[in-house]
């Protein structure tokens, strides 16, 4: 038998239970996950909607570059946040084991 088959439990727990005690154990780091998400779905990607991830495209009122290398970074900043966030979220999230199992 596959090593990894035996360490599976052979009862599995209530996914609603688990996930509740991931939350409770990892509280920070969901607030963290949740938080990104925010930022990213708020500001960067109307951002990145609108002008893109380009130096030409610029906001007509102001003039300003909103978005792109040379812009203020409202959508590499969130973005960067969001994908760190989600990644290490998820990653403690599929590895989590617990107390409860």
């Amino acid at each position: 038998m596959d090593p990894i088959f035996r360490e599976l439990p052979t009862t599995m727990a209530n996914p609603l239970e688990m996930l509740t005690e991931f939350v409770m154990n990892n509280i920070g780091w969901t607030f963290n996950f949740f938080f990104s998400q925010l930022l990213w779905w708020l500001y960067a990607f109307p951002a990145m909607n609108d002008y893109g991830y380009d130096d030409a495209n610029k906001d007509s009122s102001t003039g300003a570059i909103p978005s792109g290398p040379s812009g203020s970074g409202v959508a590499i900043v969130p973005t960067m946040l969001m994908v760190i966030g989600l990644v290490t979220w998820t990653g403690k999230l599929l590895t989590f084991k617990p107390a409860t199992a």
